[in-house]
């Protein structure tokens, strides 16, 4: 998925509840900054927290692995970009049982 506005973008595609995803993002970012979470039950957007409680925020490329909440829709917050190019792209986990 190719992002240049600042916003929130949510991937066209929704995933079981649940599951585990990873969220990579890419390419130019124009000096912004992006939020990875998702969607809310609410509908708001929901950043990834860290454990100071605290939105994670990156300014160049990363990757981030997140549960997928009940609407099945992750993505990202573009802000205080001037020409982003991103890419977004989330890839379904593979579960594997423990000890396999």
């Amino acid at each position: 998925m190719d992002i240049s506005t600042n916003a929130t973008h949510y991937f066209p595609t929704s995933f079981q509840a649940g599951r585990r995803v990873i969220l990579d993002v890419c390419g130019d970012f124009g000096g912004g900054t992006v939020t990875p979470g998702y969607k809310a039950a609410d509908g708001a957007f929901s950043p990834v927290l860290k454990a100071d409680g605290n939105p994670v925020t990156i300014t160049s490329r990363g990757g981030f692995e997140l549960r997928v909440p009940r609407s099945g829709t992750v993505g990202i917050t573009l802000a205080q970009s001037t020409g982003a190019a991103l890419g977004l792209d989330v890839i379904a986990a593979v579960e594997m049982p423990a000890g396999a």
